[in-house]
C-alpha cells in the first residue's frame, strides 16, 4: 500500500470514529499538543512562522 493510501484509510478510520464516539478529534489533538508539547509540532510551527523551528 502507497503512502497515500495509508493516510486516505487513516483518515477514513478517524472519520469513522468520530462519527461514532462523540468526542471532537480537534479538541483531542489540541489536548495532546498542549500537553506533551511533542518537537514536531514546534518545528511546524517554526516553518510555518519563520521562527527556525
Amino acid at each position: 500500500m502507497t503512502f497515500r493510501g495509508k493516510v486516505l484509510l487513516a483518515l477514513t478510520g478517524l472519520a469513522v470514529l468520530d462519527v461514532v464516539v462523540p468526542v471532537p478529534m480537534l479538541a483531542l489533538s489540541l489536548i495532546y499538543v498542549a500537553a506533551a508539547r511533542p518537537a514536531f509540532f514546534r518545528e511546524w510551527t517554526g516553518r510555518v512562522y519563520g521562527t527556525g523551528g
